[in-house]
């Protein structure tokens, strides 16, 4: 399951409760698989959920630090306001950053530090939204539809063998074109190594061995409860010139045949020509199985390859394209190349390894892993899996698209130059890494039409339903969304933690105390404002009756225009009612001596003129004059 191969029809995945285990790197986890239309609301109202629950953290936090700041005796307006923006880290950057700009000396390191908290408290805001998308929304697989699980049961031997070959292709088809655009990380997971310092053969012939390597997990395979399992696969190739019998020449058409011994056994010849296998290069693979050291782990195959006498625009230097000059045909045509007869086989071996958290078996032996639990099914699909290299299989299903070499070909030609042993084992390799990583999903792509004819090789003994835990696989499809269960539930549960943590914490001490020291401050900050107007302002109705209510009465002299404003009871009180205001000035006149008569000839002129609350000092200076 390394690749979804084809599109996962719908009637082949349940969605919604219950819950699976969904196989993933770090073991299995709980989910639930959904409709990417479901998923997009679940996920947008989990993110506000979660919003929210920091918005009560981040209330608590505030409290916190306001009153770590008062009760060290840093009580100012900032602290106010960035209670008042409690719940938002965004609008109390923006106080902290008005705060230094009005700073009318050097910051203070205590405003710096509260804006770096602050800022990371913003960006811990922002982040959450797309953070949580990844910590909910875990995967694209759902749970295999039993219905939708079929295997074709056959023997090589029957009639169904063609029939059921031609069902079987098209799974090994997409892994290929799977296999042809794979990326770099892809293309690492099959691990190969050649080796070109070989010995060589007589008239040229060289040697060369490849290395190859490949593990497949439980995850790849999508098994649920099985994400431990491993399947270890190495194995090595080595040219082998010592197959091949004969190499016989027609002389009507001059064209070659080679004759091989499979393995070097006379009862298992093969020959190859072009004028028997078409115009491209093309590959024979083959397996026969023995037991090495008393074992069933290992296993040889082989593959013979039918290039020679393929015509190329260039020479070939690789064992299985070397090619050698001849007299061009068509003037048109530069093909003065073609491949020369007796082109070395491919002797290999492969061993298989199940391993299950530190213990290992081989493939007949996988029921007796310690711990391992399987059903009869499973067991017997794993152990298909691992029974014979799986490349022999691929090999055949991919016929004359088995070779890298063959897609160079254009008519009755191909680059020689281009084409390689190591090129063609790495793309066949590869194929057979990602059919065998999507074993378990092709079996629900199997279509229609095509199950009648065969008996489903999953089907329980009454042949109604399908085995006992041969379904324990999941699938992928680009319409799922598969949730985190824990995800789900862990939400809503820190939402009701981070809403009682602030509803007890702000009501019981010491953070009870913030709110009234915050309000506290603010009526002194906004009375010091109040009592402190610019010079030669008067005090006006509403700010007259505040200072009379709180800080007694407020005199206004003709001594510099201050304004005295104490508890003393010695001074005129300022009015109110009706917004109006007696002002009193105090005039000793000494040039003229005047007395207190005409004291009151000016204040009962100032009222008959309407002069009031607004006047400055010089026009009351004046009228008293």
């Amino acid at each position: 399951m390394v690749f979804p191969s084809a599109e996962q029809p719908r009637d082949t995945y349940r969605l919604g409760p219950p819950a699976f285990w969904l196989p993933t790197e770090d073991g299995d986890v709980l989910a639930v698989a959904v409709s990417k239309d479901v998923s997009n609301y679940l996920v947008s109202t989990y993110t506000i959920l979660l919003e929210l629950a920091f918005g009560y953290l981040w209330v608590v936090i505030t409290a916190l630090a306001v009153w770590v700041a008062m009760y060290l005796g840093k009580k100012n307006l900032l602290g106010v306001r960035l209670w008042n923006h409690r719940q938002s880290p965004l609008l109390q950057v923006l106080d902290v950053i008005s705060e230094i700009k009005g700073a009318m000396k050097a910051i203070e390191w205590r405003i710096l530090l509260t804006l770096l908290i602050l800022l990371v408290g913003f960006a811990i805001q922002m982040a959450i939204a797309i953070l949580f998308a990844g910590f909910i929304e875990i995967s694209n697989a759902a749970p295999v539809n039993p219905n939708a699980v079929f295997l074709i049961e056959y023997d090589d031997t029957s009639s169904l063998a063609a029939s059921a070959f031609a069902v079987e292709a098209p799974a090994v088809l997409r892994a290929a074109g799977i296999a042809e655009v794979s990326d770099y990380e892809v293309r690492e997971k099959v691990h190969n190594k050649t080796i070109r310092n070989l010995p060589s053969e007589p008239e040229g012939g060289s040697n060369l061995q490849f290395n190859y390597a490949y593990n497949l997990t439980g995850v790849d395979f999508g098994l649920q409860r099985l994400s431990a399992l491993e399947l270890r696969i190495e194995g090595s190739c080595k040219t082998d010139y010592t197959w091949l019998v004969d190499s016989e020449k027609d002389s009507d058409t001059g064209l070659t045949k080679d004759t091989y011994n499979r393995f070097g056994n006379s009862s298992s010849p093969l020959s190859v020509s072009r004028e028997a296998d078409g115009k491209d290069p093309r590959v024979y693979v083959f397996t026969d199985r023995y037991s090495a050291s008393g074992t069933t782990s290992n296993f040889t195959w082989g593959a013979i390859v039918s290039s020679v006498d393929v015509k190329s625009f260039s020479q070939g230097l690789d064992p299985w394209y070397l090619t050698e000059s001849v007299d061009v045909e068509d003037p048109n045509v530069d093909a003065s190349q073609k491949v020369k007869a007796g082109r070395p086989a491919l002797s290999c071996w492969q061993s298989s390894v199940w391993w299950y958290e530190n213990e290992s078996r081989d493939p007949t032996k996988l029921d007796s892993m310690p711990k391992l639990s399987l059903s009869d099914a499973m067991l017997d699909r794993l152990w298909s899996l691992s029974n014979l290299p799986a490349v022999v299989d691929v090999g055949r299903k991919l016929g004359e698209s088995a070779l890298k070499s063959a897609q160079t070909s254009i008519g009755e030609f191909f680059e020689a130059k281009a084409s390689s042993i190591e090129g063609d084992l790495q793309r066949l390799l590869l194929t057979t890494y990602i059919a065998t990583a999507n074993y378990f999903i092709d079996m629900t792509l199997v279509p229609e039409v095509q199950r009648s004819d065969f008996p489903n090789l999953l089907a329980n003994e009454d042949g109604t339903g399908l085995a006992d835990g041969a379904d324990g696989f999941v699938v992928l499809g680009k319409d799922i969304s598969t949730l985190s269960v824990t995800g789900l539930a862990t939400i809503p549960a820190m939402l009701l933690v981070t809403m009682l943590l602030s509803f007890v914490l702000l009501r019981v001490r010491p953070l009870s105390s913030v709110k009234d020291d915050c309000d506290a401050t603010a009526y002194q900050e906004l009375h010091k404002y109040h009592m402190a107007p610019e010079a030669g302002q008067p005090v006006g109705e509403g700010d007259a009756e505040a200072q009379a209510g709180t800080y007694g009465s407020t005199t206004l002299t003709d001594e510099k225009g201050k304004q005295e404003g104490g508890r003393e009871g010695d001074q005129k009180n300022t009015k109110g009612g009706k917004g109006e205001t007696s002002v009193t000035v105090e005039e000793e006149s000494k040039t003229s001596g005047e007395d207190q008569t005409n004291g009151g000839k000016v204040e009962k002129e100032n009222k008959a003129t309407g002069t009031g609350i607004g006047e400055d000092k010089s026009s009351l200076e004046a009228k008293a004059h």
